[in-house]
């Protein structure tokens, strides 16, 4: 039996939730969690609170310790797929999500993290099949987006590529996202030898802070604004490794 006053957080937690004030339902999630130690539902919701505001390497801990109790929680399952993907744990992504979608097979986050474990492993076919599903149903959908462009800069399909990077950099609900997905855009019209646009898009790229941008991203896309900037631009080959 849940203490009441633990009860009171965990409904303050939700409700905040809800709100999209994921701050404040970490601070009722962690007050719930003090006053029981042994409420599973808690755990969920502070590995909840940590995604919502990106803090991706703290949830591990709390669904660790709520998946111990609830393995068969699909959502649980993806969202630990979706935080090992931040650790490049390809491996241990993809048996998460491979978990949560035998549990259910429209899962958007878990079709969102495998899709990314194919596409970091090279294998284009089964992750355009997984982004794809996502964007049946969500078209608006920034990771689906971002991904197709990817792949189709892989297949040098550069007008289909800059037509889905041009989408995430509109869906980007955040600067890193949009930092990303300008980077990608970029790649797209490198490929179509549009390179003045492809300048201007590296340029809005370097300008975010360090903490925006991952370091790899950030080098690759001065290396790449070098060449394009040349006279003569030579055709950078197109490293599928980066990390968006």
């Amino acid at each position: 039996q849940i203490p009441p006053s633990a009860q009171v957080e965990i409904l303050r937690a939700k409700a905040y939730l809800e709100l999209n004030e994921p701050a404040n339902a970490l601070k009722s999630a962690r007050a719930a969690n003090k006053l029981d130690l042994t409420s599973h539902p808690v755990y969920k919701l502070l590995a909840q609170a940590h995604q919502m505001q990106g803090l991706m390497e703290e949830s591990i801990s709390p669904l660790e310790t709520y998946l111990a109790y609830v393995p068969d929680d699909p959502e649980a399952l993806a969202w630990m797929a979706q935080a090992l993907l931040t650790r490049e744990d390809y491996e241990g992504a993809f048996e998460f999500a491979n978990k949560a979608l035998e549990l259910d097979e429209d899962s958007q986050a878990a079709l969102l993290a495998r899709g990314e474990c194919y596409l970091q492993t090279e294998k284009m076919d089964e992750a355009a099949a997984d982004f794809n599903a996502v964007l049946r149903v969500d078209k608006n959908s920034f990771a689906a987006n971002l991904g197709i462009a990817r792949i189709q800069i892989s297949r040098t399909l550069y007008g289909s590529a800059y037509e889905f990077a041009r989408a995430a950099v509109e869906l980007a609900r955040e600067d890193r996202q949009k930092a990303i997905a300008q980077y990608w855009r970029a790649k797209a019209l490198i490929g179509l030898e549009e390179y003045k646009a492809a300048a201007a898009s590296l340029e809005e790229v370097l300008q975010y802070p360090e903490d925006i941008l991952p370091a790899l991203l950030r080098n690759d896309a001065l290396t790449v604004y070098k060449q394009v900037i040349t006279p003569t631009p030579t055709r950078t080959p197109v490293s599928q490794g980066t990390k968006p």
